[in-house]
C-alpha cells in the first residue's frame, strides 16, 4: 500500500485503462531498484485531510529482497516517451510565457529559447518541442544571463561523481 497526490490520480487511471501498469520499489535511499510488481488497484476515496489516494501493487519476492514493513520508494511507470530530447529539469525556466531554457549556441552566446516542457522526475525533464538532440542548455547562472552573453562550458570536476557518491 502507498500513497500518492490526488493530482496524479487522472493519469494513473488513464494508464490503467490501457493494460498493466508497472510499479518499481528504490530502497529508502532511491538509489538501488529492489522489485518490479504491478499496480493491483486505486482506492475508491480519496482522504480529504493529506489530499492523497491509496494505492495497492503487489510485488513477486522471489529474491526475497523486501521485507514486511521495509521503507521504499515507490515509481509508477505510466507512459513512456521513445526517443524524447531529456534536460536536467534545472535547465527548465518559468517566464510570463511559459517555460524556456538557455541554449548554448555554436559560437558559446547563448539564446533564450521556448520550450515544451513536461518534469519527469528530479532527474529528468522532457522537452516535447523547442529543443534538439544534442543541444547544450545552462545548468546554472541563468539570473545573470542575456541574449547574446558569452559563456564558457565547464565539465565536472574529475572526481565530482566519486566525491557525490561518497556523501
Amino acid at each position: 500500500m502507498f500513497t500518492l497526490p490526488q493530482s496524479d490520480l487522472g493519469p494513473v487511471r488513464e494508464a490503467m485503462l490501457h493494460g498493466m501498469v508497472s510499479v518499481l520499489a528504490f530502497d529508502q535511499n532511491d538509489e538501488k531498484q529492489l522489485a518490479e510488481g504491478k499496480l493491483l488497484l486505486i482506492n475508491n476515496q480519496i482522504d480529504q485531510t493529506t489530499s492523497t489516494i491509496q494505492l495497492k501493487a503487489e510485488f513477486p519476492n522471489d529474491d526475497e529482497r523486501l521485507w514486511p514493513g521495509e521503507f521504499v520508494r515507490i515509481r509508477i511507470l505510466i507512459t513512456t516517451s521513445k526517443n524524447a530530447v531529456t534536460i536536467p529539469p534545472v535547465a527548465v525556466q518559468r517566464g510570463p510565457d511559459g517555460y524556456y531554457v538557455w541554449v548554448i549556441k555554436s559560437d558559446n552566446t547563448v539564446e533564450q529559447r521556448p520550450i515544451d516542457a513536461q518534469i519527469v522526475s528530479d532527474d529528468i525533464a522532457i522537452a516535447a518541442k523547442g529543443l534538439s538532440v544534442g543541444e547544450h542548455v545552462v545548468l546554472n547562472g541563468q539570473s545573470r544571463l542575456d541574449v547574446g552573453v558569452h559563456v564558457e562550458i565547464r565539465s565536472p570536476p574529475p572526481n565530482a561523481e566519486k566525491q557525490a557518491d561518497k556523501s
